[in-house]
C-alpha cells in the first residue's frame, strides 16, 4: 500500500508540474534552447502516464476525465500540448483496456468533480473577483477542488491516498507556477 501511495503521488506530482510548465511556456511565450523537444517530451510522457493510471485505477480515471471534461467546457484546453495530452491519455487508456463501465464505482465522484473543477477555473479566470488580497489569492489557488477531494474522501467516494496524490499534483502545479513567476524557467520574449 505504501508503494502505491508513493508511486501515485509521485506520478501525479510529475503530471501537475509538467502541465503547469507547458501552460506557462505557451501563455508567456518562453523561448529557450531545446524548447520544442522538451515540451513535446513532457506532453507525451504526461499523456502516457495519465493513460496508464486511467487504465489501472478507477479514481485516477475519474480525476483525469473530470479534468479533461471541465477544462474543455471552460475552454482551458487551449494549446497543442493540452490537446495532445487529452487525446493521447484517452487513447492510451483505451488501448490498455479501459472501458467506461470501469467508472461505475466512481461515477458519483466524476459527477461531483466536473462542476467543481469547472467552477474553480471560472473563478480563477475572473480578473479581480474581490478587492481583498487574501480572497483574491485564495480564488487564484482553485480552492474548491482541494476541498472537494477531502470531502469526497470523508464520504468514502474517494480514497485518502488519491486525495494525497491530488494534493501532490496541485502542490507541484503551484510550485512550478511560483518558480515561473520568479523567472526560474525560460525567458519571456
Amino acid at each position: 500500500m505504501f508503494f502505491l501511495v508513493v508511486t501515485l503521488s509521485a506520478s501525479y506530482a510529475y503530471i501537475g508540474a509538467a502541465i503547469k510548465f507547458l501552460d506557462d511556456v505557451h501563455d508567456h511565450n518562453w523561448f529557450f534552447r531545446g524548447r520544442t523537444p522538451i515540451c513535446w517530451s513532457l506532453a507525451l510522457s504526461t499523456a502516457i502516464l495519465s493513460g496508464i493510471w486511467m487504465a489501472i485505477d478507477t479514481y485516477s480515471a475519474a480525476l483525469a476525465l473530470a479534468l479533461i471534461i471541465s477544462l474543455s467546457l471552460t475552454w482551458k484546453v487551449d494549446n497543442r500540448y493540452f490537446v495532445t495530452i487529452s487525446i493521447l491519455a484517452l487513447l492510451v487508456a483505451f488501448l490498455l483496456g479501459f472501458h467506461l463501465i470501469f467508472l461505475l464505482p466512481a461515477l458519483i465522484t466524476l459527477v461531483v468533480l466536473i462542476p467543481t473543477f469547472a467552477l474553480d477555473e471560472i473563478l480563477h479566470a475572473l480578473p479581480n473577483p474581490t478587492h481583498h488580497g487574501f480572497t483574491r489569492w485564495l480564488l487564484h489557488r482553485r480552492p474548491l477542488a482541494k476541498i472537494m477531494v477531502v470531502v469526497l474522501s470523508c464520504y468514502f467516494l474517494f480514497t485518502f491516498h488519491h486525495t494525497l496524490a491530488f494534493w501532490s499534483f496541485d502542490i507541484a502545479y503551484d510550485l512550478v507556477g511560483f518558480l515561473g513567476t520568479r523567472r526560474c524557467f525560460g525567458t519571456t520574449s
